[in-house]
């Protein structure tokens, strides 16, 4: 089993990233995504999580999915799943969801702003 303690536990809300808009126009039935990130104390990644808000008939609801290699940390969530228990069927928010995670601990690390590129441009004239 998968040493939990001391874990980081973080997330990335996918439509609020620079990257965000581009990224979802490929994603056909996916409105957006909020993935969770658990990484150990040497800072390697132990789990990977996402939550999807996908489009079905006439609602948008949210979806949980995880890859196998990730299923060794799902008790790292054990608050998170407590907490999803409670609006069961609410169609939350993935700003509502993100709340849950904030007040769970979790750190926001959707990067907001491109990194800084130190490519020059040349000067062609």
């Amino acid at each position: 089993m998968i040493d939990l303690k001391g874990c980081k536990r973080t997330y990335t809300h996918l439509s609020k990233a620079y990257y965000g808009e581009d990224n979802l126009k490929f994603k056909e039935d996916i409105i957006d995504d909020v993935v969770i990130t658990l990484f150990d104390q040497e800072q390697t990644l132990i789990g990977e999580f996402v939550i999807s808000w996908k489009k079905l008939d006439r609602v948008i609801a949210p979806h949980f999915g995880a890859f196998d290699d990730s299923w060794g940390s799902f008790w790292a969530l054990y608050d998170i799943f407590e907490r999803m228990a409670g609006v069961s069927n609410k169609n939350i928010t993935p700003e509502d969801f993100c709340k849950i995670l904030e007040d769970c601990g979790f750190t926001d690390v959707t990067p907001i702003n491109p990194p800084k590129s130190n490519f020059k441009k040349q000067d062609n004239g």
